[in-house]
Formats: C-alpha cells, structure tokens, sequence
C-alpha cells in the first residue's frame, strides 16, 4: 500500500508533472482516508537475555545420574567421565583381595580394593 502510494506520488507529483496537482491532491487524501481505518503495529521488544560468561560458569553444578559434573570441565572443551554402574569384580570374587587367607594383603588390580568394577564413560 505505501509503496504504491509513494510510486503515484511520484508520478503525479507538482514539481514533476506541470498538470498533475489536482491527481496528487486526490492520491494523497485517498492515502490518508486508507491509513486512518489501520491501525498501527506496535512493537514491543523484549530485553536480550544475559549473556553467560566463564565467571557464571564456575558455580553452576549439572548433575547427571549421582555423579557431579561442573560446568567448568564443558566450558574448556574437556569431556568428563562419569561413572556409569557398578559390577561385582570377577576377578577377586566381590573381595578386593587376591588370596582369601586372613593375613594376606594382595590387592585386586581390577577393582583396586573395592570388591566392585566400575565402568566409567566419557559424556
């Protein structure tokens, strides 16, 4: 619509067009009578949101499963490991030792003590 209007102002405009007065007069009024009926947009901006920073970063806590992962490991790029079930060790039998005899103090290399083999994945 106002491209429109503005493509026949143009043409019949006074300056332009030596008799074109009378149809720019009644272009323009005709313009006026089509705007008045609309109404007007509003806009309404929203704020930007913040934007975060590796400060805010520093005490933020994900929490995946039971194991914490702090945002600082994603914000360098590392990948994380996490712990992802826990298995009874076949090697040692659930001990954590090699030898079942009371005085020994072998450890299993598998589970490091523990009686469990914990699979660990990265993110």
């Amino acid at each position: 619509m106002k491209s429109a209007y503005k493509k026949y102002a143009l043409k019949y405009h006074p300056d332009r067009n030596k008799g074109g007065a009378e149809a720019f007069i009644a272009v323009s009024e005709a313009y006026r009578e089509l705007m008045r009926g609309t109404p007007k947009k509003v806009v309404v901006k929203k704020p930007a949101p913040k934007k975060a920073t590796h400060h805010d970063l520093s005490f933020v806590k994900i929490r995946l499963s039971r194991d914490k992962i702090w945002a600082p490991d994603y914000h360098l790029f590392q990948r994380p490991k996490v712990a992802v079930g826990n298995k009874r060790c076949e090697t040692c039998g659930g001990t954590g030792k090699l030898l079942d005899t009371p005085g020994a103090k072998i450890v299993c290399a598998e589970c490091k003590g523990t009686g469990l083999k914990t699979k660990i994945t990265n993110i």
